[in-house]
């Protein structure tokens, strides 16, 4: 999908080169969520913090929107 790739593509040089391939492509999927209402940055961040804190965590077992 085009506008998957949109996000990584339109970091600035410094940033773009700074990242690894995947770390670029989950911050365009990221953006591409976030931009399309699925979830909100806020949740993105408290989330993300909290699975790099406990890594071992379970998954929810469904989305937490309806």
């Amino acid at each position: 999908m085009a506008s998957l790739r949109t996000g990584a593509e339109s970091m600035q040089p410094f940033e773009y080169f700074k990242y690894r391939y995947y770390e670029k492509w989950l911050d365009g999927i990221s953006q591409f969520f976030v931009d399309r209402g699925l979830c909100d940055a806020k949740e993105l961040a408290t989330l993300t913090e909290h699975y790099r804190a406990h890594p071992d965590a379970p998954l929810p077992a469904h989305p937490t929107r309806h």
